[in-house]
């Protein structure tokens, strides 16, 4: 049988030929496109695990274990007996930013520029109520103060949408929900008057007014059934001002417990632990806690102060790794 063959001319042939050249350098491209998004994405995680590393050498190297080393070797307390003192004392400090702190005059200092940079002792500290001498004075001072209590960091249409949400309030939190700017301004407007009757009840009766701005509220109560003097506000206009401010409190108690819960998640421990994990996980600190507990436990029976140290009991000449303490615990 005979073979069939194609007859082409040279132009289909020198077409062809195109074709298949352009469909190759494409091909070309396409692969060098991909190996060069491969490298570059295999250099970013090689970068990332290098600085990962590097993060996780320098957070071992830092531990609350180093701190304590410190203190002990200093010949500031005398061992045995004071080491409990110390430990407690050191998480006081740890707790509340000092063994003396005064937790209200921090909790409700004029100079805190943000609720989350209290320590996280103070966070729990939802009874504390402002110090007489952190008490404002005048229109402008009572304002600031009302506003602080409620965002610190002065969210203006965070404070717009908590005050919507009173009873007294002359807006309602849903029509914040319609993205109306006068809402925030009616409410901002409450706010405002809130602090002016303050004014007036400083300016009538200061017993009544400490009691209000300070939280003693029960006090505050018990003043005005004893009687209020006549003035521009009455009875029920004084009782409604208490209930505002009740409700100031508990939004103040609200930043509280709104800081510790995101504290809490991140990191509780504060600077006893250095990590680089954006959130803690137990069995990573437990695992770094046991590490600490073996090195704390080698340093302090190596521990010579100058008079063992003339008796002829010599000082430790190196502190060993962890790990290898570890695993000389382990086996």
């Amino acid at each position: 049988m005979s073979e069939k063959r194609i007859n082409r001319s040279p132009s289909e042939i020198s077409r062809e030929k195109d074709f298949y050249k352009r469909q190759q350098l494409k091909h070309n491209y396409t692969s060098d496109r991909m190996n060069e998004k491969r490298k570059l994405k295999e250099n970013a995680k090689e970068k990332a695990r290098r600085l990962k590393n590097k993060k996780n050498k320098e957070s071992k190297s830092r531990s609350a274990v180093m701190r304590v080393d410190v203190g002990l070797l200093g010949g500031s307390i005398a061992l045995p007996i004071d080491l409990k003192g110390y430990i407690d004392n050191l998480i006081r400090t740890e707790n509340f930013g000092g063994a003396d702190c005064d937790k209200c005059f921090a909790i409700f200092s004029p100079a805190l520029k943000a609720i989350t940079d209290l320590p996280i002792g103070l966070l729990t500290e939802k009874e504390c109520m402002l110090p007489r001498a952190l008490l404002p004075s005048g229109y402008t001072e009572i304002l600031r103060h009302c506003r602080r209590m409620i965002s610190v960091a002065q969210n203006e249409r965070y404070i717009a949408y908590a005050v919507a949400g009173w009873r007294t309030a002359p807006i309602k939190r849903s029509e914040f929900r319609k993205a109306d700017m006068g809402a925030q301004k009616t409410a901002l407007a409450h706010l405002a008057s809130h602090a002016r009757k303050l004014v007036q009840i400083e300016a009538d009766h200061r017993s009544l007014f400490e009691a209000i701005v300070c939280g003693r509220h029960k006090s505050a109560l018990s003043l005005l059934r004893a009687g209020y003097p006549k003035s521009n506000l009455k009875p029920h206009e004084v009782r409604a001002v208490i209930k505002e401010h009740g409700l100031i409190y508990c939004l103040h108690d609200l930043q509280l417990v709104a800081a510790r819960a995101r504290k809490v998640e991140a990191n509780p421990f504060g600077s006893f632990v250095s990590s680089t994990m954006i959130q803690m996980k137990p069995e990573n600190i437990a695992n770094q806690s046991r590490r600490m507990a073996i090195l704390l436990k080698w340093i302090l029976a190596q521990y010579t102060t100058s008079n063992e140290e003339l008796r002829g009991k010599r000082p430790p000449e190196d502190i060993p790794d962890p790990d290898l303490l570890l695993l000389w615990q382990m086996s």
